[in-house]
């Protein structure tokens, strides 16, 4: 079934109550704060482990979107990474 265009405006319209779009805008607001402080950790710990043992670190992504497999290679390759540095 397809939907007009004014079908489609008309779902689109809502009725936003102030207060708890203020909430969903600090949530978010809440949560690229805590993605940044996660990358500059990571970040920072590249450094360090690359300062430390030489070796440099692979690249791990946390957000894949809707590609979770993306996200799976990267943590595995991650994975192995760390079991060669630690045992």
């Amino acid at each position: 079934m397809k939907a007009s265009e004014e079908q489609i405006a008309r779902s689109l319209e809502g009725n936003w109550e102030e207060d708890l779009l203020f909430v969903l805008k600090q949530e978010q607001d809440g949560y690229e704060f805590y993605q940044k402080q996660m990358a500059e950790c990571d970040r920072r710990l590249q450094q360090y482990l690359q300062h430390r043992i030489g070796v440099k670190a692979p690249v791990c992504q946390r957000r894949s979107g809707r590609n979770g497999s993306r996200r799976r290679k990267g943590m595995r390759r991650c994975s192995a990474w760390a079991r060669t540095c630690f045992g």
